[in-house]
């Protein structure tokens, strides 16, 4: 897989290891990931400046809770360990007083570690949360087991809490560059750059699915809920 393609980055998601593949898809695992939600997902990481929101709305919430936790097990798996394979590449290469190198290891120590936290965060509180509320919308569910399991989070303290992480890699990769790497260098310097910049869109994509889909979408849930359960009380 090139590491620089983004159409092979997002099918790595899926296991999808050939592009040519995603003409001929019609449906991928148990929840359907059809060709149409991939390529939507490929016109995102083609065009920055394209959000098909419309697009998006028509998958499942299923659908969309799924690309999320993919996509978050593709950074812990695979994109985390590349940049951290670049970063020790470089780091041999210079002498212990480049100004580069602080740069180079508050970046692996904080940023990924803030990162991780991010992403465990939304692992076991935002993602479960969420399909607990699409279990309000089955006949079956139980109205005060639901709401007890509920109960001491809600979608608002995940948004008034929550902060993007591709802004922090912008400043990282700005910062690389202000510096020209010695002659051997060069070539990892050039990968590791375009690595981050590669990993900052990929960021960019995830905050824009997850802001403007996956959290609206679930309030609207969480507050028919709650409306139905005040109801039921009085």
């Amino acid at each position: 897989m090139n590491q620089f393609d983004p159409i092979q980055q997002i099918l790595a998601r899926y296991e999808v290891r050939n592009v040519q593949l995603v003409h001929h898809l019609t449906e991928m695992n148990d929840l359907q990931v059809n060709q149409h939600f991939l390529q939507t997902l490929l016109k995102m990481f083609e065009d920055d400046t394209c959000f098909p929101k419309t697009e998006l709305e028509q998958h499942s919430l299923e659908v969309i809770l799924d690309y999320i936790q993919r996509t978050h097990r593709f950074y812990l798996q695979k994109k985390l360990p590349e940049i951290e394979q670049s970063i020790d590449q470089l780091l041999t290469n210079y002498d212990d007083k480049h100004p580069i190198l602080p740069l180079l290891r508050n970046f692996y120590l904080n940023y990924k570690s803030e990162l991780i936290a991010h992403i465990r965060a939304e692992d076991q509180q935002l993602l479960p949360h969420i399909r607990l509320l699409l279990e309000t919308e089955q006949e079956y569910f139980n109205p005060t087991i639901v709401a007890e399991k509920l109960k001491g989070y809600s979608l608002q303290k995940f948004i008034d809490t929550h902060d993007d992480t591709e802004g922090d890699l912008h400043s990282v990769r700005a910062s690389i560059k202000k510096y020209d790497p010695i002659p051997t260098n060069a070539t990892p310097h050039r990968i590791l750059l375009s690595q981050l910049e590669l990993f900052e869109q990929d960021l960019r994509v995830h905050a824009l699915i997850e802001d403007l889909v996956l959290i609206p979408r679930a309030l609207e849930i969480e507050k028919k809920f709650l409306e139905n359960i005040k109801v039921a009380l009085n």
